[in-house]
Parts: structure tokens; C-alpha cells; sequence
């Protein structure tokens, strides 16, 4: 056996997933203007988690607020979240959405998918903002609107 270590990057990376998270891979694409294919999809699969969770109404999740200068880079309202953030970025990156027989004609569906499910989440319980207070439901209408 191997006394290598499982956490090792693949062959022609310098970091390892483990490492990543949706903040650094949304970072990454605003200073770099794409991503790698692997980092594609691990934002896709994070992103394809966080709606399914949130899509369901059963649990009092809630997302946060992304920083204004992330929102401002992808041309997101301040305020906006970082689900809303990584949608963007898959729908610029033109990266398939991951149930597109719902949606085969829509332009933008990640963003289309997440502003759906924050109208109606807005009715469930609110939303947590970045000091980690729960918005009351006619102030996500504004982050929505702006889309």
C-alpha cells in the first residue's frame, strides 16, 4: 500500500478540492474570468445541493448574504447571496443546469431556479442577512426584483 496521502492534487493542479469552497471557486472565477472544468463542477454540484435543500421548504435554512464587492463583480445587486452569486457564475460559464428538462428553453436557468425559490421562501420563513438576522419577508423582494 501506498504511503502517499489521499489529499494529494491531481496531476497538473496545485490545490486540493478539499481545500475549496463556494467563496474561494466564485473568487476564483471573478479574478481569473473562468474556471477549470473540475471546478465547474463542483460549483455546480454545490450550488445543485444548496437549491435542491433549499427548494424543499422543509428545513429552516436560509441563505447568506454574499460581501458587496463579490455581488458587484458578477453584477448582482448588494445584498444578493452567494447561491444567487454561483448561479450566476454557472449560467455566465454556460455550465448545463442540472434538471434542464424543467427548463430546456430558459436563458438563465440557475438564476431562474434560485429567484423562484426565493420568492417563495420569502412566504416560509425570511431570510438570514450577513449579521446572521432573519430578513423579514419584504426585504428579499428587493434582492429578488433586481434579477
Amino acid at each position: 500500500m501506498s504511503a502517499q496521502s489521499k489529499s494529494v492534487p491531481g496531476a497538473g493542479t496545485t490545490e486540493r478540492q478539499e481545500d475549496w469552497s463556494t467563496a474561494t471557486v466564485i473568487s476564483d472565477y471573478i479574478n481569473d474570468g473562468t474556471l477549470s472544468r473540475r471546478k465547474r463542477r463542483y460549483l455546480a454540484g454545490e450550488m445543485t445541493r444548496v437549491l435542491i435543500h433549499l427548494g424543499s421548504y422543509e428545513t429552516h435554512s436560509t441563505p447568506w448574504i454574499a460581501p458587496s464587492h463579490i455581488c458587484e463583480a458578477l453584477d448582482l445587486e448588494p445584498g444578493s447571496y452567494w447561491i444567487q452569486c454561483g448561479c450566476r457564475v454557472l449560467d455566465t460559464l454556460k455550465v448545463p443546469y442540472y434538471d434542464n428538462e424543467d427548463m430546456p428553453d430558459v436563458e438563465d436557468p440557475w438564476m431562474h431556479d434560485i429567484c423562484t425559490i426565493l420568492m417563495n421562501l420569502e412566504h416560509v420563513i425570511g431570510v438570514m442577512d450577513d449579521e446572521g438576522v432573519i430578513r423579514k419577508p419584504h426585504e428579499i423582494a428587493r434582492v429578488v426584483e433586481s434579477f
